[in-house]
């Protein structure tokens, strides 16, 4: 899991000089916008039918009070440009006698206890249209609107703007979504929310990140970078005993990948594309297998183009986009044939037999490019679920334990063996042990034919206690290490 594994810096102050600022509530909680500075009064979320668009959209309380301080949203802090806010909005129910939404905007004031200072008068209304008949009907179709923003607000101090929903008679709320500003968002997060200062940041790209905080600070369009599993120097590695249902040779080293994966976001933390390189280790199987790589929780809708996958044997279709077609996640397939990216010296086996010449690897680079929809913070709370395909026998799936197969696997295979306990469980034995391994760092796995459990004696104490017990037991210098069975 990229959750709780990867080291971070995600910073939650957001700005883009690219005079667009959007909100789309994809996030469906509440607390990650208010974490941003945005600001809710009597609106939550919905992500059930009555939604606009995505997964989530906001909704009203019951708009039967003509106060403008009765349902509402206000964004952050925002340096305004010229242009036009639109969003879209609709009824969820039809009775009641007027409905509105009043859009206001909002001044700094540092005098004032809130940093809010006096609001304009209403800049924007959108009278929900009602069919007379024995009593008043509104339309609930989905309403497109927009309006320019003010001239005066165009004054390059920081403004809130403010949508309230109001009215008289009857139960409707409004549903809204996809909000865009032409606007730059200037809020601290790490400064209760006040406005960012306008002076003192130097920021040579123009996105709102001062350039000590940006990690790209001559490309507007990026500002923040993390890795997994550590840093840009450390490559973990996933190592895989192909045998699955079976215990095999159990030896770990039929498959063994080293990987790194980076992650770019913009100033709003939103992930603009990623890149994972993959270098084989070690090949010490008879079969000829491919590798996947799951992302599970992210839709493959959210990327726009894969490249750099070598695939050459027909056992995987695409979608445009470049993921595997037939998901209902984002699935990418760096290889389909483990001979087609790794470079033989001689002998059966690939760097798993003492005394044979080593043998090198292609890198294996994926690009992946996104839509932009996605937030950091819900890609680094999703499973980064590899896999291996054995013997290039597209449903045949082995993944790391309690890691569930894509939509592609052959699900009848689970639960087929006694060492397998199905029911659930994915991928492990009925006491722990996995057939797939995920390191956060270099390992050195065994070599041909020796039993992990005779490589690193802990190794068993470490599985059966669900990582309880013994977790060093791989690393260099641990009591249960026995290096004449290190390749």
């Amino acid at each position: 899991m990229l959750k709780g594994l990867l080291v971070s810096s995600i910073v939650l102050l957001s700005a883009s000089l690219q005079a667009q600022f959007s909100m789309d509530f994809e996030s469906g909680d509440r607390g990650v916008e208010q974490a941003n500075c945005w600001q809710f009064g009597a609106v939550g979320y919905v992500n059930n039918s009555e939604k606009i668009s995505g997964t989530t959209s906001a909704r009203s309380n019951s708009m039967s009070n003509t106060s403008l301080n009765s349902s509402w949203i206000k964004t952050p802090w925002m340096i305004w440009n010229a242009g036009t806010v639109s969003f879209d909005a609709r009824l969820i129910n039809t009775t009641g006698d007027t409905k509105f939404i009043a859009v206001r905007f909002i001044p700094f004031d540092d005098a004032d206890a809130n940093d809010e200072g006096v609001y304009t008068d209403i800049e924007y209304q959108y009278d929900f249209v009602a069919i007379v008949t024995s009593r008043p009907r509104f339309f609930t179709s989905i309403e497109s609107l927009s309006f320019p923003v003010p001239a005066g607000v165009q004054n390059g101090q920081p403004w809130k703007m403010m949508v309230s929903f109001a009215g008289t008679g009857g139960n409707n709320r409004c549903v809204t979504d996809n909000y865009v500003f032409p606007a730059t968002y200037w809020a601290d997060p790490s400064d209760g929310c006040r406005p960012i200062p306008l002076v003192g940041i130097a920021d040579a790209d123009g996105d709102g990140v001062d350039d000590a905080d940006d990690q790209f600070p001559n490309d507007p369009n990026l500002a923040y970078e993390t890795f997994y599993p550590a840093d840009k120097n450390t490559f973990g590695t996933l190592a895989f005993e192909d045998m699955w249902p079976y215990m095999g040779d159990y030896d770990f080293n039929d498959l063994v990948v080293d990987y790194r994966l980076a992650v770019r976001a913009n100033a709003q933390n939103k992930v603009q594309n990623a890149q994972m390189k993959f270098y084989v280790r070690a090949v010490g199987a008879e079969m000829t297998h491919g590798f996947g790589v799951e992302f599970n929780g992210i839709a493959p809708n959210t990327i726009t183009s894969v490249t750099g996958y070598v695939l050459t044997d027909g056992i995987v279709s695409l979608s445009a986009n470049g993921t595997e077609s037939g998901q209902s996640n984002a699935v990418i397939i760096p290889f389909d044939n483990v001979e087609n990216v790794i470079n033989r010296t001689g002998g059966y086996f690939y760097n798993t037999q003492s005394g044979s010449n080593p043998g090198i690897s292609d890198t294996v680079v994926i690009d992946i490019a996104f839509t932009g929809s996605l937030s950091t913070a819900n890609f680094l709370a999703m499973d980064f679920n590899p896999f291996l395909i054995r013997n290039q026998v597209r449903g045949m799936e082995i993944h790391l334990p309690d890691l569930p197969p894509t939509n592609l696997a052959n699900q009848s295979v689970l639960g087929t063996s006694s060492d397998d306990s199905g029911a659930g469980r994915y991928y492990k034995t009925s006491n722990n042990l996995p057939w797939a391994l995920n390191i956060p760092a270099h390992f050195d796995y065994p070599k041909e034919q020796v039993d992990i459990l005779d490589a690193y004696e802990d190794f068993a104490e470490w599985a059966q206690s669900a990582g309880q017990l013994a977790p060093d037991w791989y690393l260099e210098g641990s009591n249960g290490r026995v290096d004449v069975n290190i390749y």
